[in-house]
C-alpha cells in the first residue's frame, strides 16, 4: 500500500493516494503509521499544515512512537516553526534515549540556525552511541573544516564517511573541502569535480570547486565555479563568494 501511495503521489493522482492511506488507518486504528503515510501525501503538496495535523492524529493513537514524533519535528522545521521542531525532537530522544535520529536532529537544526558549537555537542552526542553514524560523521567534519575544530580532525572524520558511502555526493563535497583545508589541493579539487558533476545545482558545491581552482592557480575556472556558484542562488558563503569573484576580476 505504501508503494501505490508513492506511485500515484508522483503521477499526482491525490485522491487515490489519500485513500490508499486511509485504508492502512482504517486497518490499524491504534497505529501512527498510517497516519504518517496520509501526512506524507500533504507533505507532497506542500500542505504542510494538514500534514501537522495528521501526524498529531496519530500521536493521539500512539504517543509513544518515535518515528511519528520525528516526522512530527520534521513537518514543523521544514515550515520555519523552529522551536516546535527543536521540541518535538526533544521529546524524542527522551522517550527513547538510543534513538540517534532524534539527536541528530536537534544538532542538524542546531547546525542551521547559527548555533555550530552546540550543533558540535550533540554530533559527537550521536558518534558517542553510534560511531559510524554517517550524517553526525559528515556533518561534524564539515564544521570542523569550516573552522569550528581541528582541521586534521575534519580530514579524519571525512574520510571515514566517504568510506562508509563513497558515491554519495554531499559527503564527495565534504572531504573535497576538509582536503582543501589540509593543503591536499590536487585531491580536494579531485574530489569536488566529482562532487559537482553530481550536484550540479547546488552552489556550496561549486563555490567549494571554485576555492580549489583558486588554490591549483586555475583562476580562469575558478571565476567560473564562482559565477555559477552565485547565479545558483542564495547559499551560506554567497558573500565569501562574491568577494573572491571581485578579487579575481581585478
Amino acid at each position: 500500500i505504501a508503494l501505490k501511495i508513492t506511485a500515484y503521489v508522483s503521477m499526482k493522482e491525490i485522491d487515490k493516494a489519500l485513500k490508499q492511506a486511509r485504508r492502512i488507518i482504517e486497518k490499524y486504528p491504534s497505529s501512527a503509521r498510517g497516519y504518517m503515510l496520509l501526512a506524507s501525501v500533504y507533505e507532497a503538496q506542500k500542505d504542510y499544515q494538514h500534514a501537522i495535523g495528521e501526524v498529531k492524529n496519530g500521536l493521539r493513537q500512539d504517543s509513544n512512537n518515535v518515528q511519528a514524533i520525528l516526522y512530527l519535528g520534521k513537518l514543523y522545521e521544514i515550515n520555519k516553526e523552529y522551536s516546535l521542531a527543536m521540541s518535538a525532537y526533544t521529546d524524542a530522544s527522551k522517550k527513547k534515549t538510543d534513538f540517534v535520529p532524534a539527536i541528530f536532529a536537534q544538532g542538524a537544526l542546531l547546525d542551521i540556525t547559527g548555533h555550530k558549537n552546540e550543533a558540535i555537542g550533540k554530533y559527537r552526542e550521536v558518534l558517542e552511541k553510534s560511531d559510524n553514524y554517517l550524517p553526525a560523521l559528515n556533518n561534524l567534519a564539515y564544521l570542523f573544516a569550516d573552522g569550528y575544530g581541528k582541521k586534521e580532525e575534519a580530514l579524519r572524520l571525512a574520510i571515514s564517511a566517504f568510506k562508509q558511502d563513497p558515491g554519495n555526493a554531499g559527503v564527495m563535497d565534504t572531504l573535497g573541502f576538509a582536503l582543501l583545508k589540509n593543503s591536499r589541493k590536487d585531491d580536494a579539487k579531485k574530489v569536488l569535480e566529482k562532487a559537482v558533476s553530481l550536484l550540479p545545482n547546488e552552489p556550496t558545491v561549486s563555490y567549494h570547486l571554485g576555492l580549489a581552482y583558486k588554490e591549483t592557480g586555475d583562476n580562469s575556472n575558478a571565476t567560473r565555479m564562482l559565477q555559477k556558484a552565485i547565479s545558483l542562488g542564495e547559499f551560506s558563503d554567497a558573500n565569501s563568494a562574491r568577494s573572491l569573484l571581485g578579487q579575481l576580476k581585478k
